[in-house]
């Protein structure tokens, strides 16, 4: 969302910049942000498909507090 973002911001921008292939150089460097960032999103729910069984160990669980709040 950063990057998408950078993106709009810098097109809107007047000051020099360099320029390649008709785009600035400050737009490459946000559009090659949203590349890398997809790229890891992509790899990263193939690697670890469906949700996480737990964040605690077995046996590490936190104590269930089974009684009402004192008030």
């Amino acid at each position: 969302i950063y990057s998408t973002g950078r993106v709009w911001i810098e097109s809107i921008r007047i000051d020099p910049s360099e320029i390649i292939l008709g785009l600035r150089v400050n737009i490459w460097s946000a559009l090659i942000g949203i590349a890398i960032g997809l790229t890891i999103y992509l790899v990263q729910t193939r690697r670890h498909p469906g949700l996480e069984p737990s964040v605690w160990s077995k046996g590490r669980e936190p104590a269930q507090n089974t009684e009402p709040a004192k008030s």
